[in-house]
């Protein structure tokens, strides 16, 4: 984990992985060197205050941002379900409540 010029806690991330409490606050980065698909899934129980930065760089394989148990919500639309992060993108994830999560 390196801390990112912003001051926020970077993780590096080249595998399926599980989107938890301890990654509050964080930037979540995919690497371009990883150019495999990968899947996210997010804990359900995440605390209310809980905010996460997910970012998949150039030429990195898509990222499956799974639900899991809650309700991720795409903010405008309100469509709900699993979204696919494609190379070069960006989203952040909050809680609404401990059950639904919105992701820009």
């Amino acid at each position: 984990m390196n801390v990112g010029t912003e001051g926020i806690l970077v993780s590096s991330i080249s595998a399926d992985y599980t989107i938890v409490q301890a990654d509050n606050g964080k930037k979540l980065y995919h690497p371009s060197a990883d150019t495999t698909a990968r899947t996210w899934t997010l804990s359900s129980g995440l605390s209310s205050d809980f905010t996460v930065t997910l970012v998949n760089d150039t030429s990195a394989g898509a990222i499956t941002i799974a639900s899991g148990s809650d309700a991720l919500v795409w903010m405008p639309t309100g469509g709900t379900g699993n979204r696919t992060l494609a190379a070069n993108g960006m989203a952040t994830i909050t809680n609404m409540t401990t059950t639904r999560k919105a992701i820009t």
